[in-house]
């Protein structure tokens, strides 16, 4: 049996409804559909992952393993100590072509529609300027700036369904248990008084759009009633239904570095980082959900009311953050080099922008009828700091014959923090990230075999475990969507010195990366009758993605 786990949407709904004095049904509501419109910590994980698969060419196709290595425009944002190997100054840039593709599945009958991306990206571009070099103890100095792309969250997935007997509506209908009627209507009114939490926006829209309707109280004691909700009166009880999501992401984490290095004696090398982080995220989930019934086994349209319900939702958000990095590389004999680097936590600050809607489709006497309504924006600033991270590599270089490297990553998911809230938000966030989240152990590994001085040809391997809790992942475990697990990553590529001063790499790198399982929808516990029961699909969905990178790197150095 999977653990289900929704965080701190759920958190705060419960919260707020505690807190307006409502009486609330003792059910637990989560799923993909139902987790979108508050900022939770998983949006913080997925803000924190990065693989070294997007610098230059050369990094990518030895597997991002250059925490003991340098003398590239990579090594600022890996171990800026590796500036202080260049003997030179150099500049660079390093375009790639990203294909994503995410695939969804599931144990009941399903389909897939469009479900990958293909774009253009600029990975890495920047210079290293060498402005000393001396034979006292400070052999040479190298400043640098560059751009590192960190993540890229371009993606597109969709599955469709077929012959459930789940509906969201079912879902709603016990979320707005104990929510007068009266303060459901139409209008902006739900959505800017503080009585309904932004986690219930998709069932005031339900309301809205006749989707659910109040059907009377439920009486406690002799004063007190709660206001209860059904579908029934829209949806026949024998009816089939489609369930039909697409999701459509954009955007990516881009690292602005500022970086100097300092080469001691050809033996010790310092450098540090200062990052600047520019984050854009945009999610849009697109949902909806159609009935027929079955008549001498084939699927006819259902008139007896609603015919459909389309449900859209979109989050947007836009942020900065700064970082710093701190690294050494220390060379004890020619051609062994060990590297340790410190990342600090990203200071980051995001504006999030969040709205639905909901359109409901009848069949009335006079010809189908349509109803739409549309939630307000709702915007909210928030802070928060990214794992620390610490990094240790060794490589030997075999003369002009080859170089091997490998690193090891530590990174602490545990130790991601909100910040600048109320101390019970700070508090909750800090035990969701202790609970569901955990240090990661993560291996990379590259080879440069060098046949010519002018030909170079390249590999490498990357694991990156898995951030969540070990004692969630033994059972499985469920988040309101899609939590990237463990990955993988296998490159190769080749590199050209056409003359001392000029040079052409490529890489390719493949990318696997395994998600957490996820409902559309979720609802367990009393319903109107107080009977236990659990609306969801059957079988959750498993999601697994490939990445495709091609990147082409141009080096002038001068």
């Amino acid at each position: 049996m999977k653990t289900t786990v929704f965080g701190i949407a759920a958190l705060a709904s419960l919260a707020a409804l505690t807190a307006s004095g409502q009486k609330i049904a003792p059910g637990i509501v989560g799923g993909r559909l139902m987790g979108l419109s508050d900022f939770t910590v998983t949006d913080m994980m997925q803000f924190s992952q990065q693989q070294y698969v997007f610098g230059t060419a050369r990094t990518a196709a030895m597997g991002g393993a250059f925490a003991s290595l340098g003398a590239d425009l990579s090594t600022m944002s890996i171990n800026p100590a590796g500036l202080g190997m260049y003997r030179n100054s150099e500049f660079g840039f390093s375009p790639s072509i990203l294909s994503t593709r995410t695939n969804s599945s599931s144990e009941s009958p399903y389909r897939q529609g469009a479900n990958g991306r293909t774009r253009f990206s600029p990975n890495n571009a920047g210079i290293a300027v060498n402005v000393y070099q001396g034979s006292g103890d400070v052999t040479s100095v190298t400043f640098g700036f560059a751009y590192n792309r960190l993540a890229d969250f371009n993606t597109q997935s969709s599955i469709g369904l077929y012959g459930e007997r789940s509906t969201i509506a079912d879902v709603f209908a016990m979320q707005m248990r104990g929510f007068a009627p009266d303060k459901l209507g139409s209008g902006d009114g739900p959505f800017q008084n503080g009585d309904i939490p932004t986690a219930n926006w998709g069932g005031v829209l339900a309301y809205q759009t006749e989707l659910i309707d109040y059907v009377g109280d439920h009486v406690y004691g002799e004063e007190e009633t709660q206001a209860l909700y059904a579908s029934g009166r829209v949806i026949d009880d024998n009816a089939y239904i489609d369930n039909y999501l697409k999701s459509i992401r954009k955007g990516r984490i881009g690292e602005y570095s500022v970086s100097a290095g300092l080469n001691i004696k050809n033996k010790l090398y310092l450098g540090l980082t200062v990052g600047i982080q520019d984050l854009y995220y945009n999610e849009s989930l697109q949902y909806d959900e159609s009935f027929y019934n079955v008549e001498n086994g084939q699927a006819v349209p259902h008139y007896k009311d609603l015919n459909y319900l389309l449900y859209d939702q979109s989050v947007e958000m836009n942020g900065t953050g700064v970082n710093f990095k701190f690294g050494a590389i220390y060379r004890p004999i020619t051609g062994l080099r060990i590297g340790l680097a410190v990342h600090t936590p990203t200071f980051s600050t995001v504006t999030r922008t969040y709205n639905a809607s909901m359109n409901t489709n009848f069949e009335e006497a006079g010809g189908a009828v349509n109803v739409s309504r549309y939630s307000n924006d709702l915007i909210y600033d928030y802070r928060f700091n990214t794992p620390t991270r610490l990094l240790a590599g060794v490589s030997y270089t075999f003369g002009t014959v080859g170089i091997i490297a490998a690193d090891y990553e530590r990174a602490w998911y545990n130790g991601m923090r909100l910040r600048n809230v109320e101390q019970g938000w700070h508090d909750l966030f800090k035990q969701d990230a202790k609970n569901l989240f955990r240090a990661t152990n993560n291996v990379r590994v590259g080879l440069e075999l060098k046949p010519t001085q002018q030909l170079a040809i390249r590999a490498g391997y990357g694991y990156y475990d898995s951030g969540v809790n070990k004692d969630l992942t033994k059972d499985g475990v469920m988040f309101n969507g899609p939590v990237a697990l463990d990955s993988y990553t296998v490159s190769g590529g080749i590199g050209y010195r056409f003359t001392p001063a000029t040079s052409l790499d490529l890489a390719y790198v493949y990318m696997n990366t395994k998600y957490s399982d996820y409902n559309l929808f979720y609802y367990e516990g009393p319903d109107n009758g107080d009977t236990q029961v659990i609306f969801s699909q059957p079988y959750p969905i498993t999601t697994k993605q490939n990445k495709h990178i091609v990147t082409l790197s141009l080096g002038i150095r001068f």
